[in-house]
């Protein structure tokens, strides 16, 4: 259902969306550049070459781009809390983020993720 839901969000808003199992990826979510030759399993079994692109990593390394999902952190049945990325143009305002993050906002049950920490340098992407 949440991945649905994101679907519907992304096609009303124009705007990429990922969801990863927090269970699994942990509540130490780093945004960064991908490092030279740096890849990983992707989602379809497929290598994902992140090298020079924003990369979502944790303790165990990378896990999301916004060119592909890692099999690690994906979104199951089971899953009972998630964390939601919204990858926006370098262009975008801040405040334009907020009418898409209401779209997604839920009730949180537990603790928050830490946020995370933006070390791409806008319009690098």
């Amino acid at each position: 259902l949440l991945l649905d839901a994101l679907l519907l969000c992304a096609l009303r808003m124009r705007v990429s969306f990922a969801a990863f199992d927090v269970a699994e990826i942990g509540d130490q979510v780093l945004v960064r550049t991908g490092a030279a030759g740096e890849a990983y399993p992707g989602a379809n079994r497929q290598r994902v070459v992140v090298e020079g692109r924003p990369v979502l990593c944790d303790l165990e390394g990378p896990f999301g781009s916004p060119i592909g999902d890692a099999r690690r952190g994906r979104v199951r049945a089971r899953t009972r809390r998630a964390a939601v990325v919204l990858y926006l143009p370098a262009s975008a305002e801040p405040a334009g983020a907020s009418p898409v993050a209401a779209l997604v906002r839920g009730r949180e049950q537990g603790r928050r993720l830490a946020p995370a920490r933006r070390e791409v340098q806008a319009g690098s992407t």
